[in-house]
């Protein structure tokens, strides 16, 4: 915990804030349930080491929803399967990449999204501003 006194955290009342936002905040409560999933941990820690990683893994995850969205009687193994074909073609492969990056340049618009971070819908110091690039 001595890493974060250098963002002044107050550890007093970390316990009762956390169960607070974890109650009333729903991108709160869907952060660390899958954060303290175990498998997804164990996937999270082994194949997202950077930014790079973030967006290869991201990519694999759209691929595999839209097998989903497309073919809904594929079973997991198949959908797999076809994730691979389509990245193992070149000419599939860079049809996803530019669609990727087309997408990216109609949402970078305001080169930032917004999370609410407490359950008001202020727009306060209560929104966390992440870069999507």
């Amino acid at each position: 915990m001595s890493e974060l006194t250098k963002f002044g955290i107050d550890y007093n009342n970390l316990e009762k804030d956390g169960k607070g936002l974890y109650k009333t905040n729903p991108f709160f409560k869907s952060l660390a349930n899958v954060m303290e999933h175990p498998e997804f941990r164990n996937f999270f820690d082994t194949y997202i080491n950077d930014w790079g990683d973030v967006k290869t893994v991201i990519m694999f995850m759209k691929l595999y929803e839209q097998t989903e969205k497309n073919n809904l009687n594929l079973t997991s193994y198949q959908k797999l399967a076809a994730i691979k074909q389509i990245i193992d073609n070149s000419e599939t492969r860079k049809t996803v990449v530019n669609s990727i990056i087309s997408s990216e340049r109609k949402t970078i618009k305001p080169r930032h999204k917004q999370i609410e971070l407490s359950p008001s819908n202020s727009q306060s110091n209560n929104m966390l501003h992440t870069n999507l690039i």
